[in-house]
């Protein structure tokens, strides 16, 4: 069910390997239902294939209750680097569904300046964004308060 809405609602057709799902049905789940769907979600969002492989699940299922965000945030910000996935796809999108925190996206966003030497134009093809997506990515980063310096209260 989960990895069904998740791929209705990023237009995507991600299956888990039979390894993955024969790794999710021996697990015992001390949690509840939310703690299923986070495995799931987690994992569906950091890889990048179209089938989710044990690993990725092993990995939801080993790590402690929080991933630290620079470990989620390094991820993304290869996805986007070196796979060539843009900043819309990898990060906002699921930022946008709740499926990020903000944090994780503020430490991306972060990587990425500290390579473009503070250049927030300079993210732009880093990021493969095209010019023409400037002001909307600078206006996503004010309106979330994502952008350098910036902080909730």
């Amino acid at each position: 069910f989960f990895l069904s809405e998740l791929n209705r609602r990023y237009g995507s057709s991600k299956k888990l390997s039979p390894q993955a799902l024969e790794l999710l049905l021996s697990y015992e789940f001390p949690g509840n239902i939310r703690e299923l769907e986070k495995i799931i979600t987690r994992a569906y969002i950091l890889s990048p294939a179209d089938e989710i492989k044990a690993e990725a699940i092993r990995l939801r299922l080993e790590e402690e209750e929080e991933e630290e965000e620079g470990e989620v945030a390094m991820r993304l910000f290869r996805e986007i680097t070196e796979k060539g996935k843009s900043f819309w796809e990898v990060v906002y999108r699921p930022f946008m569904k709740r499926d990020l925190k903000r944090s994780e996206v503020k430490e991306v966003i972060r990587l990425g300046l500290q390579q473009a030497g503070g250049s927030y134009k300079k993210l732009l093809s880093q990021f493969n964004l095209p010019e023409k997506d400037y002001r909307k990515f600078m206006k996503f980063l004010s309106f979330h308060r994502l952008a350098k310096g910036e902080s909730r209260p």
